[in-house]
């Protein structure tokens, strides 16, 4: 009977992607001779095109009424191209760490989907089930998504994720905006307790009103618009790096830049969450630092090619914005991220001051 090989050739596949899958976890370890970018996409995106036919066949000819013999071959190809798919995903490591993690990333979501397919048609013993259907159908999606958002190289994914993060800080921005808006009122009255059955005291009614000193606290915020201007800066950051403005970033350099800003946006979260009554105005100090501890991550990161680094900080210290006219005749940061800065400095220092340590 055909059956049993059948059987073992879908073990075989499923385990193979366990073992693919367990290989992706391992640290990147760029290789000397990798293939070219270019070459290692088009290989990459055929491998995915091989899974996806294969993926087809073996599901028209196991469905009721099973041609297991029929099987074999798709099967087999199968399990191949799931072991190619882990060794050419591998070989992106020498083109970016971004990149990689990216490519790791839709493989391994995809080598979850096969090992599903494989273990529901190992397992089906109702001929009449449609959940082989439902996972190869699942195979096919992974395969779509994937070619849509492969990134086209290392830079290019390292824009995605910042824009994933400009998204979530414009949120921050809005929910700010919100907060004074419903705690102040349009005029700026504090809204009136409401008393949901009790329900607050359990902390799932509506959340408590600011006092007045913490509403003046949270539009002193929004005064002073640091989040405005987190959101406006990392814009700036993500809109130069499309622009080819930092073309010439080293490849480690561009790959920091994540982490960077994904920092950037737990401390606008904790910004915000700190804005909340009742508050803790530690806690915001922390926050704001933090916000202002990110953005110099990124300015040493975009910048450490510049000369005299050290010197351009200590000119900026010492700067105001009032002499921002002067100080532009002696060093200073590039494409106009003197002057961002400098209105981050004040943003900053307005935050600080107007967040004492208690009400």
């Amino acid at each position: 009977s055909a059956l049993h090989p059948a059987i073992l050739t879908l073990s075989l596949l499923a385990e193979t992607c366990d073992s693919a899958k367990v290989a992706l976890q391992a640290d990147p370890t760029p290789i000397a001779e990798a293939p070219s970018l270019d070459l290692l996409r088009k290989d990459y995106l055929s491998i995915l095109t091989l899974i996806y036919t294969n993926t087809t066949k073996a599901s028209l000819v196991l469905r009721p009424s099973p041609a297991y013999k029929a099987s074999l071959a798709p099967l087999q190809e199968l399990t191949k191209y799931v072991s190619s798919l882990a060794t050419c995903t591998t070989l992106f490591d020498a083109h970016g760490l971004i990149l990689t993690k990216e490519v790791r990333r839709h493989s391994n979501d995809l080598l979850e989907h096969v090992r599903v397919f494989a273990q529901t048609l190992q397992q089906q013993d109702d001929l009449s089930s449609k959940e082989y259907l439902i996972r190869a159908g699942a195979v096919h999606d992974a395969v779509e998504q994937i070619r849509k958002a492969l990134p086209a190289d290392n830079r290019a994914a390292v824009q995605g994720r910042l824009s994933s993060d400009r998204d979530i800080l414009t949120d921050c921005l809005g929910e700010v905006q919100e907060m004074v808006k419903e705690g102040c009122g349009e005029e700026g009255e504090l809204d009136d307790w409401v008393d949901e059955d009790g329900l607050e005291e359990l902390g799932l009614g509506t959340s408590k009103p600011l006092s007045e000193a913490e509403c003046l606290r949270a539009k002193r915020v929004r005064v002073t618009i640091l989040i405005k201007w987190t959101c406006t800066l990392h814009k700036k950051i993500l809109r130069d790096l499309r622009s080819q403005v930092f073309k010439d970033l080293p490849v480690q350099a561009l790959d920091t830049l994540p982490s960077h800003s994904h920092g950037l946006l737990i401390a606008s979260e904790d910004l915000v969450a700190s804005l909340y009554a009742p508050q803790d105005s530690a806690a915001i100090l922390r926050a704001v630092k933090s916000i202002d501890d990110k953005f110099q991550d990124f300015k040493k990161t975009l910048f450490a090619s510049t000369s005299s680094v050290e010197e351009l900080e200590e000119k900026m210290d010492k700067a105001t914005l009032s002499d921002a006219g002067s100080s532009q005749k002696n060093a200073e940061l590039p494409h106009g991220y003197d002057t961002s800065y400098r209105v981050l400095a004040t943003c900053v220092s307005k935050a600080s001051e107007e967040s004492p340590p208690s009400l």
